[in-house]
C-alpha cells in the first residue's frame, strides 16, 4: 500500500467534511485528545458532524509515536523500542442521554469505530553487544480492525467548548514478527482511551 498516498487521502476526506458543513447551524465539532501525550498515545484530530439530535458520524486522523521504551545495562543505554505512524478512523456514535443544545448533542453515548494504521517498529541497539549477534530491527505493517466505543461529552449551555472522554474496545488484524508487547498483544493496538477538549461551531 502507498503510504503517502493513504495519508493525503485521510486528510482530503477530512477536509471535504469540513468544507461540506460549513454554514449548518451549530452542528459540528472538532476536538484532540489531550491524553495521548500520557499514554503514548499519537497526535489525533476528530471531526465530529451531527446529523440529527441523536446520531454523529466522526472522522480522525493521527499520527505520531505509538510506543516508546528503551533499558539500560550496567548503567549504560542498551537498546531503544519505537513504534511510529500514522492513521485514521471513522465513528459512528449514538447519544443515549442527552441533552439537545442548539442543535448540538451532549452527554452519554456510545458507537462503533473502523481503524486503520500504518506502523513502523524500530528496535536499535545503542552498544557493542551487537558485535554478539543483537541485530537492529526494522519492520512495518497495516492494522486494520474496529470495536465499540461508550463515552461521555461534557459542554456548558451555549458554550462552544467541551470536554469529552471515551473508551474504546477494539481488535484487528495487526501483528509484528519482532516486537513483544509487555502488556497486551499486538492487536489490541486498536483500543482507544482519550480525554479531550473541542469546539463546536457552524
Amino acid at each position: 500500500m502507498n503510504s503517502p498516498r493513504l495519508l493525503r487521502s485521510l486528510f482530503s476526506v477530512l477536509i471535504l467534511l469540513v468544507s461540506f458543513s460549513v454554514g449548518m447551524a451549530q452542528q459540528n465539532a472538532i476536538r484532540t485528545d489531550v491524553l495521548g501525550p500520557f499514554l503514548n498515545n499519537p497526535f489525533s484530530v476528530h471531526f465530529e458532524r451531527n446529523f440529527d439530535s441523536a446520531n454523529s458520524l466522526v472522522l480522525s486522523v493521527e499520527g505520531g509515536y505509538y510506543m516508546r521504551d528503551k533499558t539500560s545495562l550496567n548503567g549504560q543505554p542498551y537498546w531503544s523500542k519505537r513504534i511510529v505512524g500514522y492513521g485514521g478512523m471513522v465513528e459512528w456514535r449514538h447519544y443515549l442521554q442527552y441533552r439537545s443544545m442548539m442543535s448540538r448533542p451532549v452527554g452519554l453515548f456510545t458507537g462503533a469505530y473502523a481503524r486503520v494504521l500504518q506502523l513502523t517498529y524500530t528496535q536499535d541497539f545503542e552498544t557493542t553487544f551487537n558485535n554478539q549477534g543483537q541485530l537492529d530491527i526494522t519492520e512495518e505493517r497495516l492494522g486494520i480492525g474496529g470495536g465499540a466505543v461508550l463515552g461521555y461529552k461534557y459542554q456548558q449551555p451555549y458554550s462552544r467548548w467541551y470536554v469529552e472522554g471515551l473508551v474504546g474496545l477494539g481488535y484487528g488484524a495487526l501483528e509484528f514478527d519482532q516486537y513483544s508487547p509487555d502488556d497486551l498483544p499486538d492487536p489490541y493496538f486498536l483500543w482507544r482511551a482519550e480525554i479531550s477538549i473541542g469546539y463546536s461551531f457552524y
